[in-house]
């Protein structure tokens, strides 16, 4: 990367299988074999590196909404149940936060469908308490992001 020579030992760390094909953009590579893609690197530069392969296979970005709220997430279990029951069509994430001041749960709904994830974010407040929400982050497809329930 730098230009300089390599030592053996780094060698050795780069060795790869062959016919490994090496994707790269601005912003970073990823390595593929076969059906397999390697993702070298911190969550941060993995990150970008899915968003490499989604370029490249032609993925969108799913609508995206992050709901904060005050309850633990071991107290939710029943009402994110339902949630993923009553809406099949949607990624749910379920994340405990200890460490915040204001929240202790973050749930993430993720769909293709703007309306989708409207109405199960909408459930799922209404089923854990209004109350209890902090804050929801929306995230378009494009990327941009914006605060609200709507």
């Amino acid at each position: 990367r730098s230009g300089a020579p390599i030592s053996e030992a780094q060698r050795r760390m780069a060795r790869l299988p062959e016919g490994t094909v090496f994707h790269r953009d601005g912003r970073g590579f990823v390595l593929q074999c076969d059906n397999v893609y390697v993702l070298p690197g911190i969550p941060a530069m993995v990150a970008q590196k899915v968003e490499l392969i989604g370029r490249r296979w032609g993925a969108a970005r799913p609508w995206l909404a992050s709901a904060y709220f005050t309850s633990d997430e071991w107290s939710q279990v029943a009402a994110i149940d339902r949630l993923v029951a009553a809406f099949p069509g949607v990624e749910v994430g379920s994340y405990p936060i200890v460490h915040a001041d204001d929240h202790r749960l973050k749930l993430t709904l993720e769909a293709d469908a703007e309306q989708t994830v409207r109405a199960a974010l909408h459930a799922v407040i209404e089923d854990i308490g209004r109350d209890r929400l902090v804050r929801v982050v929306w995230r378009d497809p494009s990327g941009v992001e914006r605060a609200g329930v709507d």
